[in-house]
């Protein structure tokens, strides 16, 4: 079977990049998998920021010609919000999504700070 595309009957989650899709989008659909975005379908898509969930902007990214989709973290940070208090605004947003990574709640275990 392949991904065959229709509308959102309901609102939805992107099984590839995880961010909503609101009633009537159009999705690519495959039973099993779930519901893509056309763009995430086709492997075109931005990895979305992990600080505010924007698209990455890969296409202007200065790393783009180097970095396998595939394989990267899909933790980028879009240009907006690399600017003032970057690297606090992407540690507070990695340890929102990924608790485990706070040192705060691990006591007693050594820390990756």
């Amino acid at each position: 079977m392949s991904w065959r595309e229709i509308k959102m009957k309901f609102p939805g989650k992107c099984a590839e990049c995880g961010l909503d899709i609101p009633v009537g989008a159009p999705v690519m659909w495959l039973k099993g998998e779930g519901v893509k975005h056309p763009e995430c379908a086709s492997g075109k898509a931005s990895i979305p920021c992990a600080v505010c969930g924007r698209p990455a902007g890969c296409a202007e990214c200065e790393l783009r010609e180097d970095c396998d989709l595939e394989r990267v973290s899909r933790l980028c940070i879009c240009a907006a919000c690399a600017e003032d208090g970057a690297l606090e605004a992407y540690r507070g947003a990695v340890l929102k999504k990924f608790a485990v990574l706070d040192p705060s709640r691990r006591a007693g275990q050594a820390t990756l700070a």
